[in-house]
């Protein structure tokens, strides 16, 4: 009897309402410690961000690879500048700037920075990478997760009213260019 009403305790310290607030909360106390950077430091920490949700998901490519034969001719084939400037002015306006922009049209005024709109910008942005290559799965969850990142990025200096555009292109373009760095080294 006594072990039932222990286990029952448990299964309360683990419903999915406390994992929800204790996620919230690590959310919100990550969002102050963001919200408060300069933004020097906010573009070299989403940047790194970034690159450790890619060293982290790498490995999975092992199960699921890609086709190099794609990506490598972009790299060499001289399209260094494409990457690095090109993508990521693109790519910010079609992912970040008109998905937040016509969701936040739809959103009251108390409410600042949505998630939902974080991650349906980062859904698109993962989709198209996702069909950039070869269908890859893990391509789409890694870039679906940088998605929130530069989604995260425009909305809150968006609300800071300081360049949102800018910065989260210029955390973009970082990015790509630290993953390119050790293939023109090579």
């Amino acid at each position: 009897m006594n072990d039932d009403k222990v286990f029952e305790e448990n299964i309360h310290k683990i419903s999915g309402k406390r994992i929800a607030k204790k996620i919230r909360k690590l959310v919100l106390g990550l969002h102050n410690f963001m919200d408060r950077l300069s933004v020097v430091k906010f573009i070299l920490l989403a940047t790194l961000l970034n690159i450790g949700i890619i060293i982290i998901i790498s490995p999975l490519h092992i199960i699921y690879p890609i086709v190099d034969d794609y990506v490598q001719p972009t790299i060499f084939g001289g399209n260094i500048f494409g990457v690095v400037v090109v993508a990521p002015i693109w790519e910010t306006f079609a992912f970040q700037t008109i998905p937040l922009f016509i969701l936040g049209g739809i959103r009251s005024d108390e409410e600042r920075i949505r998630f939902s709109s974080i991650i349906v910008s980062a859904f698109l942005f993962g989709g198209i990478h996702y069909l950039d290559y070869y269908y890859s799965f893990i391509k789409f969850i890694s870039t679906f997760l940088m998605g929130v990142v530069l989604a995260y990025a425009y909305e809150l200096y968006y609300y800071k009213g300081r360049k949102p555009y800018l910065i989260t292109a210029l955390i973009h373009s970082l990015t790509n260019l630290v993953f390119l760095l050790p293939t023109l080294l090579m």
